[in-house]
């Protein structure tokens, strides 16, 4: 434990006399000079072409799951409206004997 607490007044210890860095001379003039000028500074796109892309993909990756989807309940609607009405016809068959 006392070999930690030494590494750690050891770090803690090696920042002592750091100093905030300072910017080069004539920065900020030159800033606003280009900014006053009409030469702004671009700033890089947010989103770049690739993220569109993978978005576009995983549009078009939904739409096909959920057609395939919508043809294959399409198919099953009917089957089950057979079972449904089989169940009705099962179900209620005590009451042909009233």
């Amino acid at each position: 434990m006392n070999d930690m607490d030494n590494n750690i007044e050891e770090t803690l210890n090696s920042l002592n006399g750091l100093q905030r860095a300072a910017a080069p001379q004539g920065l900020y003039e030159a800033a606003l000079q280009k900014a006053t000028a009409g030469r702004l500074v671009q700033m890089p796109r947010p989103v770049n072409r690739a993220l569109y892309l993978r978005a576009a993909a995983c549009i078009i990756l939904l739409a096909g799951i959920n057609i395939f989807t919508l043809a294959h309940v399409g198919k099953a609607k009917t089957q089950t409206e057979y079972n449904n009405s089989a169940f009705a016809t099962e179900y209620f068959s005590f009451l042909k004997d009233i």
